[in-house]
C-alpha cells in the first residue's frame, strides 16, 4: 500500500508546469525622421461653368403661386435651351413650397405660401455664360445664386500635381538632411491635400430685383489648382 502512494506523489511532481522567466526585449534605437511639405501649383483657364438660377414666388393661394412659378421657370428653361444648352446639362436643385406664419396675440397666424424653384445649368461653352445669365434674368428670374467656373480635366491635372508635390517634398528633405550631415531614407508616411480655387465667382443675393434688363457681363478669369503633400522621411 505504501508503494502505490509514493508513485502517485512522484507523478504529481513531474506534471507541474515549467515556468520560464521572460527576458526583456533589447532596447530599440530611436528612429530619426524629418517631416517636410511639398507643393505644386498650376494656373489655368476654365473651360466649364455652372449657373445657379431660379424663381421664388409668394401668395396665399398655393395653386396660383405654383402656376406662376412653373410658367416663369419654363420660360427660363426654354430660353436657355434655345441657346443650345442640352436638357442633360440642366438639373433642378431646389424645389419647395413652404407656408409662412406670424405670431399675433399668442397665436400663430398664416401669412402666405412661398415657392422656390432653383436649377443648376452646366455651360460647356464659356462664350454662352453671359447669354445664359441674361436669358434667366430677362425671363423673370429673381434668384441668381452664382456662376462658378471649373476645369473639365481637373482630376487628371491634380494627379500630375501630386507627383510634382511629392518630388518637391523629397528635394526639400534632401537639402535639409545634407545641411546636418544626414541622408534621406524611405518615406514613412504620406499625407496629401488639394486646393481648387475657381476665380472669379459672380453672385447676387437671392430675391434681388432685376429691373434693368441690360446685359450682365461675366468674366471667367483664371483657376488655381494646388496640391500639398506632407511626408515623413527616415534619416540615415
Amino acid at each position: 500500500m505504501t508503494r502505490y502512494i509514493l508513485t502517485a506523489i512522484t507523478l504529481v511532481i513531474l506534471a507541474r508546469p515549467f515556468s520560464a522567466v521572460a527576458q526583456p526585449a533589447p532596447p530599440q534605437p530611436e528612429r530619426r525622421t524629418i517631416t517636410v511639405t511639398g507643393e505644386a501649383e498650376l494656373t489655368m483657364s476654365p473651360d466649364r461653368a455652372t449657373v445657379t438660377i431660379g424663381v421664388e414666388t409668394w401668395g396665399k393661394n398655393i395653386m396660383s403661386i405654383k402656376a406662376d412659378n412653373g410658367k416663369r421657370v419654363k420660360s427660363i428653361l426654354d430660353a436657355v435651351k434655345g441657346l443650345g444648352i442640352p436638357a442633360k446639362d440642366i438639373m433642378t436643385r431646389d424645389l419647395s413650397i413652404q407656408p409662412e406664419y406670424t405670431w399675433k396675440d399668442d397665436r400663430r397666424e398664416f401669412i402666405r405660401y412661398r415657392m422656390r424653384n432653383v436649377v443648376v445649368i452646366t455651360v460647356n461653352d464659356l462664350a454662352k455664360v453671359e447669354d445664359v445669365v441674361n436669358a434667366g434674368v430677362n425671363e423673370s428670374s429673381n434668384i441668381l445664386e452664382g456662376v462658378t467656373f471649373s476645369a473639365k480635366d481637373a482630376s487628371r491635372l491634380h494627379d500630375s500635381l501630386q507627383i510634382q508635390a511629392a518630388r518637391n517634398a523629397r528635394s526639400k528633405a534632401v537639402a535639409l538632411a545634407e545641411a546636418v550631415g544626414a541622408k534621406v531614407g524611405d518615406a514613412i508616411t504620406i499625407t496629401e491635400s488639394q486646393t481648387y480655387e475657381p476665380r472669379p465667382m459672380y453672385a447676387m443675393r437671392a430675391n434681388a430685383a432685376f429691373e434693368d434688363r441690360a446685359s450682365t457681363p461675366v468674366e471667367s478669369g483664371q483657376l488655381t489648382l494646388r496640391s500639398t503633400i506632407n511626408i515623413v522621411f527616415e534619416l540615415k
